[in-house]
């Protein structure tokens, strides 16, 4: 694992490897992959539901993970660690769903290999 300054360091110069051939191919791959899952689900029936990214509640099931929360006009919101709710609500509409998302979870190191 890096130092602490070298993670700094490399952190401020993210947009210069951002910016070079390679990271832009990994991109490109990734927009191309991400497209090929969407088309290949909606061929299939299924609907792309957005499902939010923060909410008063997140996943009840979450174990070990620190809880991310924000105060937004002096409500407490939490930042989704896992959308289950949301796509258990919607399900009981749209039987066949689909979401691409970021999780965000801040699990304890012990478990970064799990």
């Amino acid at each position: 694992m890096c130092g602490l300054k070298s993670l700094e360091k490399s952190l401020k110069k993210r947009y210069l490897t951002l910016r070079s051939r390679r990271a832009t191919a990994v991109l490109r791959v990734q927009d191309e992959i991400i497209s090929e899952i969407r088309a290949f689900l909606k061929r299939e029936g299924f609907v792309e539901i957005l499902a939010p990214i923060i909410g008063p509640v997140t996943d009840p099931g979450i174990r070990g993970v620190k809880q991310v929360s924000i105060s937004y006009y002096g409500a407490s919101f939490k930042v989704m660690s896992s959308m289950i709710l949301y796509k258990q609500m919607m399900i009981t509409s749209l039987p066949k769903i689909f979401a691409l998302s970021p999780n965000i979870r801040l699990e304890p190191l012990e478990t970064v290999k799990t």
